[in-house]
């Protein structure tokens, strides 16, 4: 019980971490562009080659090998390649960044402000959507936390050691997601070197055969693969460039408003992003009397942000590297008298909070409005959490001595700030764990795929094709070891039905299918033998159908 107590805050923090991170983790189908990881992985698999990624028998380099190497050891310690292995490594990585944030957190400022930095980091949107989803992303975050937090807790320690595990993490990052994992630990470097002027000690032999090592760590993979491709016909050191160099100084897509992140990253911090804009604010005011290691920190932060600033590729997950930053500055100012306007800025927090409690309470509403409108059964769960969860996360705001001391102890953090993590963690909880798995229900791409599976098993390859694009996750989810045709366009159909014997079926978006039903044959243009129907969408634009050509029955 003594142990207990005095480790409270351990407990419950792993033990919370834990159930945001991986409940349901598997139970939605995938979506968006988890497909690829799993899709890229499963054909990983199948022909036995791990360094030349493809997708339906195209060369796909586009992201470096680590991500899916790290589903491929999941799929292999769980036993299956599926939505729950696909996003095991990334939820694995968030717990290895709330680690690494805590760790530094603890060592450059204390105790409470490391428990309140990964508190806020844990229950941001942001993170906790990004570590549930099968991607590079969280890796690639993690990767760079861990790295300046090594590079923190060794900095009194410089030598060959210190810097060659660096770069390891560095460039190994590298390989998750892109050479931001190797630029942003340098800008956090050079933030320190211009705040402790230290720039003498970095100057040395050890420091140049360390950063070499880590560098050719990263080549390996690539010179491998070229020297192996076999008719592969993608270069990965030129995706290197492409990815990364030319889509920072001259981009080709993802081209947003250089402004775009003052909206998105207070978006990925929600629903923190009240109190550390006032924290940011106060930070900026007060700099001139800060302690070295806060204006370190506040330096390496706006640093980051102008760096992704600076590219002319920009996406709301590209500045995500910044939130273990953000949420330790916030922590830190939360409990310095810098923060003047502290009380006001939590004061609005609590009572957003309070708002999304009662909306959560009056949650049931919205199912039976939503039953009425799309004539839908809503998951019982979804009745029975949101006023469970909502009118919890308003009585923790009770205002009661003990019970403050409770929730202090518990959180590691400030009796005034704690009540706010406690609601956030109740209402996160509830909506990453209960209400966003249990709308997953709805999704009909899994669905439509497994109905499509059967048919297709009985037709030749050389007799199925998608029209201008094979759905990624379809390709997944049917598992057939072939590549499918992909028809470019109505002329390419034409051909395509006329070739070959036998049954054919083409499979196409709704938001293409108007081209191709002028070719198909009179008397089956009205009449797919598969629609997708999503229940909120009808024949959306991004749903399939299926035709059989000839008219002939499928055997």
């Amino acid at each position: 019980m003594h142990y207990i107590r005095k480790n409270i805050f351990v407990i419950f923090f792993s033990a919370t971490a834990l159930f945001l991170l991986f409940w349901s983790l598997g139970s939605k189908e995938l979506w968006g562009s988890e497909d690829r990881w799993a899709e890229i992985t499963r054909v990983m698999f199948l022909s036995g080659d791990y360094f030349h990624p493809t997708i339906n028998g195209e060369p796909y380099f586009d992201k470096p090998l680590l991500s899916y190497w790290f589903i491929a050891f999941t799929a292999v310690v769980t036993g299956s390649l599926d939505e729950l292995s696909t996003r095991i490594p990334s939820a694995v990585a968030g717990l290895l960044a709330l680690w690494a944030t805590f760790i530094m957190a603890r060592r450059m400022w204390s105790g409470k402000t490391a428990a309140t930095a990964v508190w806020i980091l844990l229950t941001s949107y942001g993170f906790i959507f990004w570590a549930r989803t099968a991607a590079a992303d969280m890796a690639n975050l993690t990767a760079i936390i861990l790295a300046v937090a090594w590079y923190q807790f060794r900095k009194e320690k410089l030598g060959f050691f210190t810097y060659l595990i660096f770069y390891l993490i560095c460039f190994t990052g590298a390989h998750a997601k892109g050479l931001a994992a190797v630029a942003i630990p340098l800008i956090a470097v050079f933030a320190d070197v211009l705040v402790f002027r230290s720039w003498k000690k970095h100057i040395s032999i050890s420091h140049a055969v360390a950063a070499a090592i880590g560098f050719a760590v990263y080549l390996f993979p690539f010179i491998f693969a070229s020297m192996t491709n076999s008719g592969y016909t993608s270069d990965g050191l030129y995706l290197v460039f492409r990815e990364n160099i030319q889509r920072f100084v001259n981009p080709f897509d993802h081209k947003e408003p250089f402004f775009v992140y003052f909206y998105y990253l207070p978006e990925l911090l929600m629903p923190w992003s009240i109190i550390f804009i006032g924290a940011a604010i106060s930070a900026f005011c007060g700099f001139r009397k800060m302690d070295r290691n806060t204006l370190w920190l506040l330096l390496t932060t706006l640093l980051i942000f102008l760096f992704f600033t600076a590219s002319g590729s920009r996406r709301v997950y590209y500045i995500m590297p910044i939130l273990p930053f953000c949420a330790i500055m916030t922590a830190v100012m939360l409990n310095s008298e810098l923060f003047k306007w502290k009380n006001i800025f939590c004061d609005i927090s609590k009572y957003l909070l309070i708002l999304t409690g009662l909306a959560f309470t009056a949650s049931p509403l919205a199912c039976i409005i939503m039953e009425e409108k799309f004539l839908v059964d809503m998951p019982l769960i979804l009745y029975i959490i949101g006023p469970i969860s909502g009118m919890l996360a308003i009585l923790v705001f009770i205002k009661r001595y003990s019970i403050r001391e409770l929730q202090a102890k518990i959180t590691g953090s400030s009796p005034e700030i704690a009540p706010l993590i406690l609601s956030v963690l109740i209402l996160g909880g509830a909506f990453f764990c209960f209400q966003f798995p249990a709308m997953s229900s709805f999704s009909t791409n899994k669905k439509t795929s497994m109905a499509l599976k059967s048919d297709i098993s009985k037709v030749p390859v050389a007799n199925i094709a998608f029209f201008k694009k094979a759905p990624v996750n379809m390709l997944f989810y049917i598992g057939r070891k072939e590549p499918f045709t992909v028809l470019e366009s109505p002329e390419d159909a034409k051909r395509f039905m006329a070739e070959n014997r036998g049954p054919k079926l083409i499979i196409s978006f709704n938001k293409y299918a108007d081209s191709l039903i002028k070719v198909l044959p009179a008397e089956i243009k009205g009449s797919p033998i598969l629609v997708e129907r999503d229940p909120f969408a009808g024949k959306g634009r991004n749903n399939i159908s299926a035709w059989k050509i000839d008219g002939a029955e499928l055997d």
